[in-house]
């Protein structure tokens, strides 16, 4: 009878998937395909599991070289990681979201467009009062003329900051503004 050290180890299927550092289905589909050969018990003598992964896989067996760097597929970084990196995105894009509807956040295109709508907003006020202060004060005396004046520019700068407030609730939450919910 042999003694233990003279006989080979014997690894389960899961076990020598743990070893490879890959999964049971890669370790599965190399044996169907007769890369690598099990036992009549199912049990793979692991020298010579480990020397046909090596050799007949592309898949590197991490645990025996020690420098094991994760698996490649096509180039790219395998599932776990792309799929860790997709999550990580999608966990942007609602915080972002989130920031959005507390009005935190806003479109650029909204910002400019509400800069542009500013502009015109002032204007036309500006060139309201303009147009109808000649008709106002053309008979008036000085103090009258001085009282309307600062009347008029009052409801001037009132005007301006409703229209320039609105604007900006606008641009920054229009789904708000417009009566609907994204």
């Amino acid at each position: 009878m042999m003694s233990e050290e003279a006989q080979p180890k014997r690894v389960t299927q899961a076990e020598l998937a743990r070893l490879l550092g890959v999964s049971r289905t890669a370790v599965n589909k190399a044996v169907k395909s007769n890369r690598i050969t099990a036992g009549e018990d199912g049990h793979f003598d692991l020298e010579k599991a480990l020397t046909d992964w090596k050799n007949n896989t592309r898949a590197a067996a991490k645990a025996v070289t020690g420098s094991g760097s994760p698996r490649l597929r096509g180039g790219q970084p395998k599932y776990a990681s792309a799929r860790a990196r997709k999550e990580h995105h999608l966990a942007n894009i609602a915080s972002m979201r989130e920031q959005q509807m507390l009005g935190e956040l806003c479109k650029t295109s909204n910002v400019v467009s509400a800069g542009n709508e500013i502009g015109v907003v002032i204007r036309s006020h500006i060139d309201a009062l303009l147009s109808s202060l000649p008709g106002e004060l053309a008979h008036h005396d000085i103090d009258n003329i001085a009282e309307t004046l600062d009347r008029r520019f009052i409801e001037l700068l009132q005007g301006i900051s409703a229209d320039l407030e609105k604007r900006i609730k606008e641009a920054v939450r229009p789904e708000e503004t417009n009566g609907r919910q994204s």
